[in-house]
């Protein structure tokens, strides 16, 4: 066992005996306090019997009370005997006031209905957007923690296309779109990595093939009930999630038989087609006088999600002159179906409690046509490339999750299994090259003007003589990486009441996590560059047989002319400027490889697709088993301020399994390769303090701080014992097994203010502070061999003098910081129909500094030695966007709900250059979406949704000049639909 093994496991032994000291301490605190009493309850709306989440229960006079949960239920143990009122709040609601009398060993169930205030709001209708706003405000307030909602009544009453696209709303949130709709989200400028993604508390397996970020687009929103953003962590809450944690939320079942069915129909402006659909459906019901409740959750999308893209490649030489390189124009036709469902169940204990069943399943499949033609400023030819990729992401979640009281305790726990797949079954891949001669390829460009301005003025110089274009290389790809997760947890908190002033609430916990990854990757080239066709194949026996042309599109000729891959009569223009006619058919791009794909001459000598060594470096398997545990309290001083601190030990240790490939040689049935299956762990362990202070003096102000610490683990393929040196490329690729976590301590700041009246406004500032993270150096020369020996690279396979080698390292000093400014306001103050506006509106501004590493050549001017080192350069963080903002602005006005939205988002480093003047960044974007709902009666409503109804291009440009570096076009998109509640 190594020292750092021991040193490690020592710690968790340590924080393992504090959990044990914590038990007996509740034990005899239990034991002490076993005199007391216990209320439970649920809090709803009087009229439509919702439950009110974020509603404030307590005992008037004192500090006891609680916050209601999602599920609008409350429990307040360890009460003295005696006769209370108990106080029932909630914004915009009427308070009420119910007495009670507390019996020793006894629970007295106490629900609440509340009415809306007309005192605070006058004769406002109370509609759905109204009623959104107000659970948002009531869970951010009564949270002790820094944290953003998206309600349930904001989710049911105009949703949005994904999940991805609701929390897209919420401050300090940026999104990574993929196909015109949000898929990932980037919070406080931070990749998408480094946020952790929950269901109903359980993590979500990555779905990305090497890092940790999830796709959000997986799930409808339709299957949720509410998301929670939090931007500090308390110690109960798992630590790898240094950018924010984002928690979704399916519920549970009301009282009261309910079905909802929504049915959609989808218009996609860009491929002008109609023949899209959204179906969704919802059931719920309690049985057995409460005891058992039933939700059922089902739902199916298919949505074209196409895009038009153009890119501008430009030279810059170091003398700073520039001119236009390429001009690369493409569409992607996609079409993607979703569908899913959930089956929760969950039983009422005696002891107050309750036990989940949850059980849902999302898939999205993709299919893909990519077509492009690239054109070359100084070159000779003009190519054309088709590609036809088939995706499955799919994620399945298990778990049960139980809420139980003992002898004035509350216990939390829960078993879980995850498992998410992101597949890619089919990836066929044609390039065609149309080669330069006085009727074919590029024409010269005489003009040098033509050479400084965009990529759009090199086409007319194309001669686009398809006829004259052939095939130059397929490719075949394959690839599949799969994450499962197995959870156990358990909380114990435990309330002391020291008077009627001064409480507290102590809480130890214990989780494990067993997490196993694995990825497979495989590529086939076909090198028609070189060779024609194979004449022969291989049967389904093994035998090599001729190759029957008879019943392919190929029957008369197979030469490899471009022109017997078109799709005819097919006409498009990127963006209305760029011309794509006549484009590749996928459809013989998909036969061509099925036909040919066991491709083989007569001797078995050449394959038609021969195998690609190079894909096994992007095999692996891991394993990684995380140990925490904690202890925290959460302390009451008077009614105003409020103390939650505590420590949590994250224990880990991690297997990585893959190939080491010190050596490929050849190519095509020449290559190959020395290739050795290696296993490294990484174990390691970090102590996490978290302090929280919440001071509230008057009920229409807050202010609350945080210092948290919190970590992120790199990427799967970054800590992997792999090797790969290209003999032909002269290029080394070796990841880093001793690569570190990346450690952050984060400072939080917030302060809210609350009007009945007006609404609510937030004033946020934060600042992240972020040792070892982690990079990809690439291009570093290795100029010596004892230099390559000093970066673990062998030399037993030969020397790699003159080779360049890419591989990850630490960084320190990342620092991240800015302020966000939120309000949600409504206009019942206003005379007329003008009281029914809601508004809300926030924005963020960040900042940010990190050492991007960098390689330097130096040649000695006495010894004429060259060394080549890496050097750091400060610099923004990738992907972290200047400012961030969001509007909406809504109106109800009897059974009409309308809302118009705007996201925008400032410009952000996408790639970073050794010269700063060749960064390249993504454009700011602004997109408006519009959303409206009639009531047609009480159980009929239909809808129209409107998305990008601006038609927004989002692209990039070159910090040189803000030279344009190409964008992508969504287009506009419209969803009509009707929902009914059949009982």
């Amino acid at each position: 066992m190594s020292y750092r093994y021991k040193k490690s496991y020592s710690k968790f032994l340590t924080c393992s005996h504090l959990f044990t000291l914590f038990i007996i301490v509740f034990s005899s605190a239990a034991f002490i306090n076993a005199q007391t009493g216990r209320i439970s309850g649920k809090v709803i709306d009087a009229k439509d019997k919702d439950a009110l989440p974020g509603a404030s229960v307590y005992l008037e006079g004192t500090v006891i009370g609680t916050a209601t949960s999602i599920e609008g239920t409350y429990n307040i143990s360890n009460i003295k005997p005696g006769n209370y009122k108990v106080i029932f709040s909630y914004v915009g609601y009427e308070n009420k006031v119910i007495p009670v009398t507390i019996v020793a060993n006894k629970t007295v169930t106490l629900n609440a209905s509340l009415s809306w205030s007309s005192k605070e709001l006058g004769e406002v209708v109370v509609t759905g957007q109204l009623a959104g706003q107000a659970q948002a405000i009531n869970q951010q307030r009564v949270s002790d923690q820094i944290v953003n909602i998206v309600s349930e009544e904001k989710i049911k009453e105009l949703p949005d296309a994904n999940a991805a696209e609701a929390a897209g709303r919420l401050p300090g949130v940026a999104v990574q779109r993929d196909g015109g709709e949000a898929s990932k989200l980037m919070i406080r400028g931070l990749d998408p990595k480094f946020t952790s993604v929950s269901l109903n508390g359980i993590n979500v397996p990555a779905s990305d093939a090497d890092n940790r970020s999830v796709d959000l687009s997986m799930f409808s929103q339709s299957s949720l009930s509410g998301i929670e953003l939090y931007k500090a962590l308390t110690p109960d809450q798992d630590g790898d999630a240094l950018a924010g944690a984002i928690n979704l939320i399916t519920g549970q079942a009301k009282a009261g038989q309910k079905l909802t069915l929504n049915a959609t129909g989808i218009y996609s402006g860009l491929a002008n087609t109609a023949r899209q659909y959204k179906f969704s459906g919802r059931y719920s019901n309690r049985f057995f006088n409460d005891f058992l409740g039933v939700q059922a959750e089902a739902n199916a999308e298919k949505r074209d999600r196409s895009d038009e893209t153009y890119t501008n490649a430009w030279n810059v030489p170091k003398n700073l002159d520039y001119q236009i390189s390429n001009l690369t124009v493409g569409i992607t036709d996609e079409t993607r179906k979703r569908f899913g469902g959930s089956l929760d169940l969950d039983i009422n204990t005696g002891d107050g409690g309750n036990i989940k069943m949850l059980n849902s399943y999302s898939k999205t499949n993709r299919n893909q046509f990519i077509d492009t033609r690239d054109y070359v400023a100084l070159g000779d030819a003009v190519s054309y490339t088709g590609e036809v990729v088939d995706r499955e992401t799919y994620t399945f979640n298990n778990s049960i999750i139980g809420e139980n009281h003992w002898e004035g305790a509350k216990i939390n726990w829960a078993v879980s299994h995850a498992y998410t797949k992101n597949d890619k079954p089919f990836d066929a891949y044609m390039k065609f090259n149309e080669n330069q001669t006085v009727y074919s390829g590029m024409k010269t460009i005489s003009d040098p003007d033509v050479l400084i301005q965009p990529g759009q003025y090199l086409i007319p110089y194309a001669w686009n003589n398809f006829s004259q274009s052939t095939w130059y290389t397929a490719y075949f790809y394959k690839d599949s990486n799969s994450e499962r997760n197995y959870e156990a947890k358990a909380d114990i908190e435990y309330p002391i009441r020291l008077n009627d002033t001064y409480n507290a609430i102590v809480k130890a916990g214990y989780k494990f996590r067993d997490k196993i990854r694995h990825r497979t990757s495989d590529e086939w080239y076909a090198p028609y560059l070189t060779r024609k066709s194979q004449d022969d194949t291989y049967d389904d026996n093994g035998n090599i047989v001729a190759k029957d042309w008879s019943s392919t599109p190929w029957a008369n000729d197979h030469s490899g002319a471009m022109t017997e891959f078109f799709h005819s009569g097919t006409t498009r223009t990127v963006n209305n400027d760029y011309i794509l006619n006549p484009v590749l058919s996928s459809d013989l791009i998909r036969q061509w490889y099925n036909f040919n794909k066991n491709g083989v001459n007569s001797t078995a000598t050449q394959k038609e697709y021969v195998y690609q060594m190079e894909a096994l470096k992007n095999k692996y398997n891991t394993t990684e088993n995380v140990h925490a545990t904690y202890v925290m309290t959460k302390i009451n001083l008077g009614s105003y301020f409020t103390v939650l601190g505590g420590v949590r030990y994250e224990y880990e240790r991690n297997s990585y399994n893959a190939n080491y490939i010190p050596r490929i040689i050849g190519e095509n049935e020449t290559q190959q390769a020395t290739i050795t299956d290696t296993t490294k762990e990484y174990i390691k362990g970090y102590v996490l303090p978290n302090l929280h202070i919440k001071f509230q003096p008057y009920d229409w102000w807050d202010l609350k701080l945080a210092a948290t610490k919190s970590i992120s683990r790199p990427d799967y393929s970054m800590r992997l014992p792999t090797m790969y040196i290209n003999s032909e490329a002269q290029a080394i690729t070796a990841c880093n097994p001793n690569l570190q976590n990346a450690v952050a301590w984060n400072f939080d700041a917030s302060t809210s203010l609350y009007s009945s009246t007006f609404g609510l406004i937030t004033l946020s500032g934060f600042k992240k502070n972020i040792d070892n993270m982690f990079y990809w150096v690439s291009g570093l020369p290795i100029t010596s061999n004892p230099q390559a020996v000093s970066y673990g690279i062998p030399l037993n396979y030969g020397s790699v003098k003159g080779y360049q080698l890419t591989m990850p390292i630490n960084t320190q000093g990342t620092q991240v910081w800015g302020y966000e400014v939120e309000l949600q306001a409504h206009f019942g103050f206003l005379p007329g129909l003008l009281q029914n506006i809601v508004f809300s509106a926030n924005y963020s501004r960040i900042w940010s500094k990190t050492y991007t590493p960098y390689y330097l050549k130096y040649t000695d001017p006495v010894t004429f030695k060259t060394v080549s080192y890496v050097l750091y350069t400060e610099d923004d963080l990738n992907g972290q966007t200047d400012y961030i903002g969001n509007a909406a602005l809504g109106y109800d006005y009897k059974g009409f709900s309308g809302r118009v939205s705007v996201t925008f988002q400032g410009p952000y480093l996408y790639s970073s250059n050794t010269r700063k003047d060749l960064n390249t960044y993504e454009k700011a974007f602004s997109r408006w979406d519009l959303a409206l709902k009639q009531v047609v009666t009480e159980n009929l409503s239909v809808y129209l949704n409107v998305n990008n109804f601006t038609n927004t291009i989002e692209g990039g440009y070159e910090s040189f000049r803000d030279l344009d570096t190409g964008g992508h076009l969504y287009g506009v998109s419209a969803d009509l639909g009707v929902q009914v509640t059949l009982f």
